[in-house]
């Protein structure tokens, strides 16, 4: 029997997954169908830290958290105002357990 199958039906893809997939065999399915979907991370972050995006018409924010018991330091690509400080940063660093609030203006 199958463990994964892929349908495509119109303009969608529906992927089934009938099987357990642990550590790296889950990593790698996940990175293969962020690709298939053509979706990218906002920006690489370590294990345990996650990124996320929030935007309207007049800027845009992204929210660090870390989820570990490590400090990260954290790569942007682009200069942000880190909003808890006023600071102009290139690189979040995370405490554990810490949060950054970064914006841009649009």
């Amino acid at each position: 029997m199958p463990a994964i199958t892929i349908n495509r039906f119109g303009i969608g893809t529906l992927v089934n997954v009938g099987t357990l997939l642990r550590a790296g065999s889950l990593d790698a399915f996940v990175a293969w169908l962020t690709g298939l979907a053509g979706v990218a991370p906002i920006l690489p972050t370590p294990a345990g830290a996650h990124a996320y995006k929030r935007q309207s018409a007049d800027f845009r924010l992204v929210l660090l958290l870390n989820f570990s018991e490590l400090p990260h330091l954290v790569g942007l690509g682009a200069t942000w105002q880190d909003v808890l400080t006023g600071q102009e940063l290139d690189q979040a660093n995370l405490p554990p357990a810490g949060v950054a609030v970064l914006m841009k203006a649009r």
